[in-house]
This record gives structure tokens, sequence and C-alpha cells, in this order.
């Protein structure tokens, strides 16, 4: 969209670094342009698709507004998300039947509706998270860890469970699943 909501969160939470995701050109130069104007040192603007923004397992949290269903929104966005990360999803009416389709390992934890002044229809924030990377996450989280590891190639083995767990998520859970 045009900056929302991630620029006016980098505006009341300055110690948020936000990524500001457009894949049309103009909408992008826009947004670098209020971020710039702004003075919005923690945000950057991807000019990309979501799918094709390769950061797999970087973000804690992903914003999604007036996107597509959530079996959608993850399916583009939810490689990013590290393992625990938070989708929060702007929706219209609740989307209760949207549940069903979300890939194994995803979970709804909340559907909060909302107040928006001036007007009438239902919104809803629903929350969305995820236990475990998806293939693509893991490997470009084992590729950082690699390089962290000490001089012997140790890892922390906490770190490693969740590096190599098997419970698939995000667009690899979505490419597997049975139509």
């Amino acid at each position: 969209g045009p900056g929302l909501p991630g620029i006016p969160l980098a505006i009341a939470c300055p110690g948020l670094r936000v990524t500001l995701v457009e894949s049309n050109g103009k909408k992008a130069r826009f947004m670098r342009e209020a971020v710039r104007q702004l003075g919005l040192a923690n945000a950057r603007v991807a000019e990309s698709r979501a799918e094709a923004l390769d950061e797999p397992g970087q973000y804690d949290q992903l914003t999604a507004r007036a996107m597509d269903t959530l079996a959608g929104i993850v399916r583009v966005g939810g490689h990013l998300l590290r393992p625990g990360g938070v989708l929060l999803a702007m929706k219209g009416v609740h989307p209760h039947e949207e549940f069903p389709a979300l890939p194994a390992g995803w979970q709804v934890r909340q559907v909060r509706p909302l107040q928006v002044p001036g007007l009438a229809g239902e919104r809803h924030l629903v929350t969305v998270t995820c236990g475990v990377p998806c293939q693509r996450a893991q490997s470009s989280m084992a590729r950082a860890m690699s390089a962290a590891s000490d001089s012997s190639g140790a890892m922390p083995s906490s770190r490693y469970s969740a590096l190599t767990s098997k419970t698939p998520c995000c667009r690899c859970a979505l490419a597997s699943r049975p139509a």
C-alpha cells in the first residue's frame, strides 16, 4: 500500500525497524520520499514483491492490509517471519472461514474487532503465528549460523534443533498441501 501501516508505525515507534515492501515503482518512490521527508531513519523501502524478497526468517512481525486471504498472505510473505513470528492482518468482516485454509503450523491467536472513525463497516485485526521456519528460511538461517559458529563448527543445540525441525510452514506447506 501507500506506506500504511508501516510509516505511522515508524513514526510512533522510533525504536522499531520497519521495512515497507512495495512492487509498484511509483508507489515505492513515493514511500522513499515520505521516509526521507519525515526523517525516518528506522524505515526503509524494499521495491519488490513480498514473495521475491530474499530475507527469509528476518522479521519478528509482518503486517498486511487489504491484501489477500490469510493463507494467501502466508503464501507470499510467511517466509519472511522468524520462528514464533507474528502476522498482523487487517481484515474487514470476521474471517473465520479463512482459518481452515491456513497451512500446517500456522495458528490464529486472536481476532480483535477494530473501530475506525468515520467508517461504518466491520474491521478486524487478526494475529496469526507460526512456530517453525519454512524450508527457505531454514536454509538461510543455517548459512547464517554456519558463518556465526565457533572455529570448531559447534552451534548451540537449542538453536540447531529449531533449524532442523521438519514441521513445514509458510509456502513450503502450501506447496506440499493437497488441493
